[in-house]
């Protein structure tokens, strides 16, 4: 490959799952990933039942 240093990257190691500690392996599965800000937010939208508002809000530039 030209233009790639390939002294600078190596293959992945097979162990290298063992190798992480337990808080990102957390953060990496994201079915557990429900106590977030997000998840919350989108609870309570759907609970709402709501119609999306898809209006832009702000200004339009009409002159270029």
């Amino acid at each position: 490959m030209q233009g790639v240093d390939t002294q600078r990257y190596r293959p992945v190691p097979a162990d290298y799952e063992a190798r992480m500690w337990d808080e990102p392996k957390t953060v990496l599965e994201f079915g557990q990933f429900t106590g977030d800000e997000m998840s919350r937010l989108k609870d309570t939208y759907a609970a709402l039942a709501m119609e999306p508002d898809h209006t832009r809000y702000g200004w339009i530039r009409t002159t270029v």
